[in-house]
């Protein structure tokens, strides 16, 4: 299974990634904003990180930035309450800042699990 860290402000949003993906074997770090996230990234291997768009201390744009300079080949997913339907530009964004996928909040667990499941298969989570 896959080594995941999670970077979010939100600890209820933590413990539910948390417990979807461990309860599938992953193993699990966190990380309550993007820069403890970008010192987390570098202290062990990660295969997939997951994302907050809107964070204290580092937002999510910024923290994808960093983990791609540091890592080009880094997967990250970035995750946003804001709907994926409509105006929103962050999917876009985030993209252009090197994530390799979007979710928007709420998901259900099986989105999730197949979304990692997904990168993990691709050349890219290799």
């Amino acid at each position: 299974m896959a080594h995941v860290l999670l970077i979010d402000d939100d600890p209820q949003v933590l413990f539910l990634l948390r417990w979807v993906l461990e309860e599938s074997g992953h193993q699990v770090a966190e990380a309550p904003n993007g820069r403890a996230g970008v010192q987390a990234y570098t202290r062990g291997a990660t295969d997939v990180v997951i994302c907050d768009q809107f964070m204290p201390v580092l937002d999510g744009l910024e923290t994808i930035r960093q983990l791609r300079a540091l890592d080009p080949a880094a997967v990250v997913v970035a995750m946003t309450g804001e709907s994926l339907r409509g105006g929103s530009a962050f999917p876009a964004a985030a993209r252009a800042a090197g994530a390799a996928a979007v979710l928007s909040k709420p998901f259900e667990p099986a989105a999730l699990l197949s979304l990692v499941g997904e990168l993990l298969a691709s050349p890219a989570g290799r």
